[in-house]
């Protein structure tokens, strides 16, 4: 969460595109220590296992992205066999993939639920609330949107990609930009000095994990 947290400081620049304009700005709120489903808790706590069940959001077969894409509606791992993380998931669908470290229940906003070594996907914020409301690529140029844009482009090509995004906006700590085929989610994109991009997550615009 460290990662997110220097992010979510400074003011976010809103890239509105088919009407999505919502501005967010704030701190993460950091996972707790029970575990979803079957997942036990660590030994350095003495709390008691925990069961979490949260209702899905409704998907179908036409959400589920293309390999290594994240977005629009979430991420499919390119390995066979690995169901796709997708935003609004039910948090013991997500645990069952196989694809976290450790998954602890969400106790106090969101937790953080980092990815298996060698995912493209580097983590995943559960809210309590609404499931999967956040996906963080992994730092590299594997991961990429399906218009393309992926971590080390430079801010002229996310322009290309993304008209609405002006590169003055490079400048920013976060730009908010919705995908173009679901209004329900947006990007969040943050820049290096050099303007080229550094980090790529897919949120709901109802994620209650920061700001």
């Amino acid at each position: 969460m460290t990662r997110l947290l220097a992010r979510l400081v400074a003011p976010v620049v809103v890239v509105s595109v088919g009407g999505c304009d919502k501005t967010t700005s704030g701190t993460a709120v950091g996972g707790a220590s029970t575990s979803v489903a079957t997942t036990t808790t660590s030994a350095t706590t003495s709390q008691a296992q925990t069961s979490l069940t949260i209702t899905p959001t409704s998907s179908s077969a036409n959400d589920v992205p293309d390999a290594d894409s994240l977005g629009p509606f979430g991420w499919r791992p390119p390995a066979p066999g690995v169901d796709p993380i997708l935003i609004g998931m039910d948090a013991k669908a997500a645990a069952a993939t196989g694809v976290f470290t450790k998954t602890p229940a969400p106790k106090d906003g969101c937790a953080e639920w980092p990815a298996e070594p060698g995912m493209s996907i580097e983590t995943v914020y559960v809210s309590r609330t609404i499931g999967v409301a956040a996906i963080v690529a992994r730092t590299g140029p594997k991961i990429h949107t399906p218009e393309g844009v992926r971590i080390g482009m430079t801010a002229a090509k996310v322009h290309t990609a993304y008209p609405a995004f002006k590169v003055a906006n490079t400048q920013s700590e976060g730009v908010l930009i919705p995908p173009p085929a679901n209004s329900k989610a947006r990007y969040r994109f943050t820049f290096d000095d050099s303007g080229k991009l550094d980090y790529l997550a897919l949120e709901s615009i109802s994620q209650d994990c920061y700001g």
